[in-house]
Order: structure tokens, then C-alpha cells, then sequence
């Protein structure tokens, strides 16, 4: 659980249906968005 109002949203998808949500509240967002977009392909913003 993210205790911030800053925090990212992170949904699981399978086939077209959500399958879970996860929220996180990374210390440095922009570093973890860049590492998080080399290692997922499908990433939308």
C-alpha cells in the first residue's frame, strides 16, 4: 500500500480484463518509471 498522494498505479491485465491493482510510492518516481518501462514492454502511461 502506498502511504502518498503520489503514489502509481500498477494494473495487471490478462486478455483484456483486469486482473489486479497494485498501488506504490516510490522515493524516486522518475528512475522507477525508467526502469519499469526497460523492463515492460506494455507499459502505457
Amino acid at each position: 500500500m502506498a502511504m502518498t498522494h503520489e503514489r502509481i498505479e500498477i494494473k495487471e491485465h490478462d486478455k483484456g480484463s483486469v486482473m489486479g491493482t497494485s498501488y506504490i510510492g516510490p522515493e524516486d518516481r522518475e528512475t522507477f518509471y525508467e526502469e519499469l518501462k526497460r523492463r515492460c514492454f506494455n507499459l502505457e502511461k
